[in-house]
């Protein structure tokens, strides 16, 4: 297809989805709602989340791994002191 008929293409499409969220926005539907469903490829649910690799300690989250918080009153970065 021409990049010019797939710009036209790409604009017609915009229009109808403003319009059909408008419909759905005016039917009583929340704006979240109308988001995820767009997000999700038009499913009613977005797929689980896979969990994160590894365990604790390997990115999951907060873990042994991080470092000890600084006490308050310590000088913190070079300029302090």
């Amino acid at each position: 297809m021409d990049p010019r008929q797939l710009i036209a293409r790409l604009a017609e499409l915009k229009a109808e989805g403003d319009a059909i969220m408008q419909q759905l926005m005016a039917s009583g539907i929340p704006p979240e709602d109308i988001m995820a469903a767009m997000e999700g490829g038009g499913q009613e649910a977005a797929p689980p989340m896979p969990p994160p690799m590894g365990g604790p300690g390997m990115g999951a989250g907060p873990g042994p791994d991080l470092p000890p918080e600084i006490p308050q009153g310590m000088p913190q970065g070079l300029l302090a002191g």
